[in-house]
């Protein structure tokens, strides 16, 4: 069974989502490139 690599996909997928949204949601970031849309 690959139950394990799935939680391990879905865990990284998590940490992934959360840092972008704290890197999103911080407005002194110097990430402003997507701002411009």
């Amino acid at each position: 069974m690959e139950v394990t690599r799935l939680m391990a996909t879905v865990l990284t997928i998590l940490i992934l989502h959360m840092s972008l949204w704290s890197c999103i949601k911080s407005p002194n970031s110097n990430h402003k490139e997507y701002g411009d849309s």
